[in-house]
């Protein structure tokens, strides 16, 4: 009986946890992005939206935003989304690139022009999980924020 619930325990908890480690993987891609702007531009400081605007120290821009993905919402049925991050600068044609797949909802939250929160709620292979971390810019110019 050990071996048999050993057996489907691992039968369905490996996949879980790939699919898991897949997600943060991308989040922390995005964390990384987040960490090397200095500016927070949208949402406005104390509130929380589901895209946001950041500026970096070449004053390039980039906009984090939810695109609905209709497949996946189809066959998960519920509403889930893709997380498409672009960097628009003077100096090169914008670059778009879907980060995060199976979102069910993703928040973000500026404390100040240099903090920004994410509360994120995903959906993978039938299960859904909480992702809740708070990204200080590395290039922050106010001590404020310190």
């Amino acid at each position: 009986m050990y071996r048999f619930s050993r057996t489907s325990s691992e039968q369905t908890l490996a996949p879980q946890m790939s699919l898991q480690m897949n997600s943060r993987r991308a989040l922390l891609e995005l964390i990384k992005e987040i960490q090397e702007s200095i500016e927070v531009v949208r949402p406005a400081q104390g509130s929380s939206l589901s895209y946001f605007l950041i500026r970096d120290k070449l004053n390039r821009i980039l906009v984090g935003y939810l695109v609905k993905n209709d497949r996946a919402s189809q066959s998960a049925g519920r509403d889930l989304f893709d997380f498409i991050l672009v960097r628009k600068g003077f100096d090169r044609p914008p670059d778009r690139k879907t980060v995060l797949s199976g979102v069910e909802r993703l928040l973000f939250t500026s404390f100040s022009p240099g903090v920004i929160q994410i509360h994120a709620d995903l959906h993978e292979a039938e299960r859904s999980y909480s992702f809740l971390t708070a990204v200080r810019s590395r290039n922050v110019y106010a001590d404020a924020d310190l």
